[in-house]
């Protein structure tokens, strides 16, 4: 997508955002901050973004916003500054500082709005705006005429409703946007284009230009909160909801119950069979299930993944029935917290009981960003299988 698309209210504003050099006060970091995306960090892989986003809590620290004409974006930081998304002298798309750079902006996020003040249009048409340019080397200007002032006139004296919040995951130093709307938790991430002179919307669930319809409005969950008087998002992934089976005990006399716990895995998740015992699910993923193994996987596991233990861990089997070294054994993930480090798991038949059981268990991270799942029956546990992106589409 070559342009920033904002749909609201049923008016769609196209806004192209170009990379930038520049330094202003507040806003420098917020623009540095995103040229270090592209040229200071590594690219991230989508699952590792994911991660990301749900291994803390994230500062919002702009507010991105239309005047009540629905015509230009701004954007406002708690401090009060608020800068408008204009065109300097060259007709390159810029950050307009209004006010001087004063704090004109009160923040309301309790209440979602924005009360600015008349004095964000103290300067005239023949006074000078500082425009900092969006495009990459490009020295900073100052603007004059009715473009600038239109600008800052727009949203003087006014209360707006934002529509977006910007925030930057600390941990990658990416930025994203996040929608205040509640029902809404559609998640874009700050990218440039191909020739690094225009910034492009990525969806980072999927990687898509989310100028296709991808409706994640069930796929995450977000929550906005204040923590030492600052307003914060975080994200979770909704709980995995897996129906119970009923059971048959001792079927075929061969002393067990049924279904077991790969029946279990296999009508939860629309799999195939032709794995005669669970620790096959790791040697033999299913088609398009990928392995993250225990203690070395970068990549968190999630609700809906499928954790796969090796060894023997059912002592009411019958001799014969597996081979010596054991059937293993398979369970859902219900689900994930990562800000308190617990997972929750759905087996079938644990420990030989005729019943879906729910175990607690921990998710710990080490200095190399791998995750290792402990606690009730971690022994013998491989690691987890997901199709990943696929669980979000």
């Amino acid at each position: 997508m070559a342009n920033d698309s904002e749909k609201s209210g049923g008016t769609t504003t196209k806004v192209t955002i170009q990379n930038n050099t520049s330094n202003s006060l507040g806003l420098a970091s917020f623009i540095l901050g995103l040229i270090s995306i592209f040229f200071l960090l590594p690219a991230f892989a989508l699952p590792q973004q994911v991660d990301s986003l749900l291994n803390s809590s994230h500062e919002t620290s702009w507010a991105y916003f239309r005047d009540p004409s629905l015509t230009y974006w701004y954007i406002s930081h708690p401090n009060g500054k608020t800068y408008a998304l204009g065109y300097n002298n060259s007709g390159h798309n810029s950050w307009v500082v209004l006010a001087n750079d004063g704090a004109v902006a009160n923040l309301d996020f309790l209440n979602k709005r924005i009360s600015l003040s008349s004095s964000t249009a103290t300067l005239t048409p023949s006074d000078s705006y500082l425009a900092i340019s969006l495009v990459g080397g490009e020295a900073s200007q100052y603007v004059y005429g009715n473009n600038a002032n239109q600008w800052a006139t727009l949203i003087a004296g006014k209360t707006v409703n934002p529509d977006w919040y910007f925030f930057r995951v600390e941990s990658t130093q990416t930025w994203y946007i996040v929608p205040i709307a509640e029902k809404d938790s559609k998640i874009l991430r700050l990218q440039l284009n191909a020739a690094m002179n225009q910034y492009d919307w990525q969806n980072p669930l999927d990687g898509s230009d989310p100028g296709v319809a991808v409706d994640t409005t069930t796929k995450l969950k977000k929550e906005f909160f204040q923590e030492n008087n600052v307003w914060k998002v975080k994200f979770s992934i909704p709980d995995f909801n897996y129906a119970t089976p009923t059971y048959a005990a001792n079927p075929n006399r061969r002393g067990y119950c049924y279904p077991q716990c790969v029946e279990f895995i296999k009508e939860n998740l629309g799999l195939p069979g032709g794995r005669l015992y669970a620790k096959e699910y790791w040697t033999n993923p299913h088609a398009n299930y990928i392995n993250y193994a225990q203690g070395s996987s970068t990549r968190a596991p999630r609700p809906g993944d499928i954790l796969v233990w090796s060894g023997s861990l059912n002592p009411n089997i019958p001799a014969g029935v597996c081979p010596p070294e054991g059937c293993g054994h398979v369970a859902i993930v219900k689900s994930v917290n990562l800000h308190t480090g617990t997972l929750t798991r759905a087996d079938a038949n644990w420990g030989g009981r005729c019943a879906v059981i729910e175990t607690e268990m921990t998710v710990t991270k080490n200095s190399n960003d791998e995750y290792t799942i402990g606690g009730a029956g971690s022994g013998h546990l491989l690691g987890w299988q997901s199709k990943d992106l696929t669980y979000f589409q």
